[in-house]
């Protein structure tokens, strides 16, 4: 199904604190209370990790069996200027195949922290030209991880009971653009045994936040059964993460199909607008949701994604249709969906 920008409407975008004066500081606190995480923090998990809120924070882990891969917790917003971001490790149980941290994404790599196996701590700041690696012995027990930027200078540090003590630093120019900031569990190749961690208490401070990836709803949709319009939703993107994009309102337990292309347009098509331009990218899924009801048909198609730096700064655009025979022409059309990627 092939699929010029009309007016956009804002999705969801992300936005915290944002743009106060650069005297001011803009503040972020998850404490993992609740029964849901912040709206703000992205949450992924490979195939084989998981992750769950308990009473003492966010379990993260992975099967014995499982590949190499990751579970991490990202912002979806941008720390701009000095910053100091913290995760509490409250337990872990890594082998010698485990690493569990705190990392900052720049626009040229990462800068992370962290334990790597049960006993070591290891930071590297991949920024740039790279500026190496260091490691220090560190005590089986709970930790504080922190990252922090004056400038363009990085520390990273981590307090088990005695302080903070710097583990790595650099200076350098590259090390002074926005930064999305995360935690991990992650396996490294070779590791065969279970792995489990809670964190808790992830904290920035930062001279200001601003909004990275958005979604943004351009165009007009096709109703169907029940005069429901159904609609799309997706996850904020990032290069080399797979691509979660959601169907809403479409009629329950029907078949639905989804369009991805790098370019919008404004065609007629089906009784109302082809909103995505060629080439394209065709799925197909079924909808769940009682059969043939108004506006309970929902699903996820996850689509992989290279990493590219290409991607920085450029947008995705999505359409959706719904087979329903209660629509003009058979289809109920989604309005168009813009999915921009960080500006870095």
């Amino acid at each position: 199904m092939p699929f010029t920008s009309c007016s956009c409407i804002p999705l969801a975008t992300a936005v915290l604190s944002v743009a106060a004066p650069a005297a001011a500081q803009a503040s972020f606190h998850e404490a993992f209370a609740g029964p849901t995480i912040d709206a703000t923090l992205a949450l992924r998990t490979d195939p084989g990790f998981a992750s769950a809120l308990t009473a003492g924070g966010l379990d993260l882990w992975s099967a014995s069996a499982t590949p190499a891969g990751r579970a991490s917790l990202e912002t979806t917003f941008l720390a701009l200027g000095d910053f100091t971001a913290t995760i509490a490790i409250t337990a872990h149980d890594l082998g010698d195949h485990g690493r569990l941290g705190l990392t900052t994404l720049h626009e040229l790599g990462v800068t992370e922290i962290g334990f790597r196996g049960p006993d070591n701590v290891t930071s590297t700041i991949a920024v740039g030209p790279g500026f190496g690696s260091a490691a220090a012995p560190a005590l089986n027990q709970p930790a504080t991880f922190r990252i922090r930027r004056t400038g363009a200078t990085i520390q990273t540090e981590i307090d088990q009971g005695a302080g903070f003590a710097v583990v790595h630093g650099a200076t350098d120019p590259s090390l002074a653009t926005p930064v999305r900031i995360g935690v991990f569990l992650q396996r490294e190749p070779g590791g065969a045994r279970s792995l489990a961690a809670t964190v808790d208490d992830f904290a920035i401070t930062a001279a200001a936040f601003a909004p990275s990836a958005t979604s943004m709803l351009y165009g007009h949709g096709v109703p169907g059964t029940g005069n429901v319009v159904p609609r799309l939703g997706a996850d904020p993107l990032f290069p080399g993460r797979p691509l979660a994009i959601a169907f809403y309102g479409g009629r329950g337990g029907a078949l639905a199909a989804l369009s991805l292309g790098l370019q919008a347009t404004s065609q007629p098509y089906l009784g109302g607008t082809l909103l995505v331009a060629g080439p394209t990218f065709d799925f197909v899924l079924l909808l769940d949701g009682a059969a043939g009801t108004a506006g309970t048909g929902m699903g996820t198609l996850t689509v992989p994604l290279p990493y590219a730096t290409d991607w920085f700064g450029a947008s995705l655009y999505g359409q959706g249709g719904v087979f329903d025979p209660a629509a003009a022409f058979g289809v109920a059309l989604t309005a168009g969906l813009e999915m921009q990627f960080p500006r870095y």
